[in-house]
């Protein structure tokens, strides 16, 4: 019985399920074992009539049960168990009478049609057999020779009970077995739906492990072409070797934002002229890295050119190399920097300054004046003017004060306010009185004062030059 219900269980029964394929197993293998035994009970009695009768249920039993193995139709087997059943009844009931197995068989026929056929068939079905039985004890009188009405009641009662009791359990088994069948549909949806969110989130780690190799090996790369950068930036700033010999007393305080800087310093001596300059170029980092290095080449080329003695015909020419440039290569027009530009003669003591949005701070026997630069950067604008030439006869020991506006931006102080240029002169005013080389330590220490624990927020750079008119 366990092959063929296997066998069965290979094919889609639509609407039927496991239970009815075993009841329709399960009967047929009870209904032909039972008729053998009444067969060879027949025999026993040489009864020729009935022994027939027994063999034509055999056959018809057999045939049903392998009509429905191999054509795999459940139904058809279904009601073919149940309509043999259901004359064998009458047979077993009317030919074995009270004294025998009819009743038993009798008894078993809710059980066997609720449990093959669909519920409500298996009730019409029972109900069929019980009526048209009494039907015939009542207008057959078949009763008044095998029954009694007493007996008839109670079989009817007992029949009636069965099937009501078969009716109530295969309601409730299989509202059990459906609500089972659902919860385990849906369990399986869900384990469903988790090894795919597994399998898709495998997916993912292993991308995103195979990306975040990528971006290290991308971040190593980068990292090293921006150290590569910085070096390349820094060998294009003056060393102290140089500045030393151009300037003799200095300081300077460069603090990049980053490891590239948009701000550099420039120190040359062309002639009889020292010439030094700070700039400050549009961004920081890597863009204004890379427009300091262009700014550099470019001032350096028209220093060794032309005149350094004035100022604002030096930075009048940066500005058309600088336009020059990027109108050529492009048409984005907002690439530019700001410069304060000087050159001193050391013949006669005089310095030539000029001022892109850089103002120079000249610190001179106790005073500080601001030399005010003109607003134009070294690039392009909308209202273009020459740049603005100062010509200042220096005493001795007078300090230049050049810085970017990363200085005066910075923010802190106790109301987290932008130093500002009034907060610088009150920084130089408080120092400039010191050795040029202690001043150093201080204006770091009023700057990191100032910003307490606030971020840096630019390029800074501040250049300081103690001029001696013997050097």
């Amino acid at each position: 019985m366990k092959k063929i219900i296997t066998r069965f269980n290979k094919y889609d029964f639509s609407n039927q399920g496991i239970n009815q394929i075993f009841a329709v197993s399960f009967f047929f293998f009870a209904g032909i074992i039972s008729l053998l035994f009444f067969f060879i009970r027949g025999l026993i009695y040489e009864n020729v009539i009935y022994n027939l009768i027994v063999f034509l249920f055999i056959v018809c039993s057999v045939t049903a049960f392998l009509f429905t193995n191999y054509t795999k139709k459940i139904r058809i087997g279904a009601w073919s168990v149940v309509i043999i059943m259901f004359f064998l009844e009458y047979f077993l009931l009317f030919k074995l009478t009270k004294n025998n197995l009819g009743f038993i068989w009798y008894f078993l026929y809710p059980v066997l049609s609720i449990f093959t056929l669909k519920k409500w068939e298996g009730i019409i079905m029972s109900l069929i057999l019980i009526i048209s039985t009494i039907l015939c004890f009542v207008v057959f009188d078949y009763h008044r020779y095998f029954f009694s009405n007493y007996f008839i009641l109670r079989f009817s009662s007992g029949y009636f009970s069965i099937m009501l009791l078969v009716y109530i359990y295969e309601t409730v088994f299989n509202k059990t077995q459906n609500d089972f069948i659902k919860e385990r549909i849906r369990a399986n949806e869900y384990q469903f739906r988790i090894e795919n969110i597994n399998e898709e989130l495998q997916s993912q780690n292993q991308i995103i492990e195979t990306k975040n190799k990528q971006l290290e090996e991308a971040g190593i790369n980068l990292a090293q072409s921006i150290t590569y950068a910085q070096v390349i930036q820094s060998n294009l700033l003056p060393n102290k070797k140089m500045m030393k010999s151009v300037l003799d007393k200095y300081f300077i305080l460069f603090k990049p934002l980053e490891k590239i800087s948009g701000d550099f310093y420039y120190v040359n001596r062309v002639n009889e002229y020292n010439i030094f300059a700070v700039g400050d170029c549009t961004g920081h980092g890597i863009p204004g890295g890379l427009l300091s290095v262009l700014s550099i080449t470019l001032l350096h080329e028209i220093i060794r050119r032309k005149e350094a003695n004035d100022s604002g015909k030096v930075l009048n020419l940066f500005r058309n190399r600088i336009k020059s440039t990027f109108s050529f290569f492009s048409d984005k027009n907002f690439h530019g920097l700001d410069i304060a530009f000087v050159a001193i003669d050391t013949k006669k003591n005089i310095l030539y300054y000029a001022g892109a949005n850089i103002p120079m701070f000249l610190y001179s026997e106790a005073q500080i004046t601001q030399y005010k630069c003109t607003r134009n950067p070294i690039g392009f604008y909308y209202n273009e003017q020459d740049f603005k030439n100062y010509t200042i006869q220096l005493k001795n020991n007078n300090i230049i004060y050049l810085a970017t506006d990363g200085v005066f931006d910075q923010i802190g102080g106790e109301n987290n306010k932008k130093i500002s240029k009034k907060g610088f002169v009150n920084i130089i005013q408080e120092n400039a009185h010191l050795p040029i080389d202690i001043q150093e330590n201080k204006f770091e220490k009023s700057l990191n004062n100032w910003k307490k624990n606030n971020l840096q927020i630019d390029d800074i750079t501040l250049l300081a030059v103690e001029w001696n008119t013997n050097f």
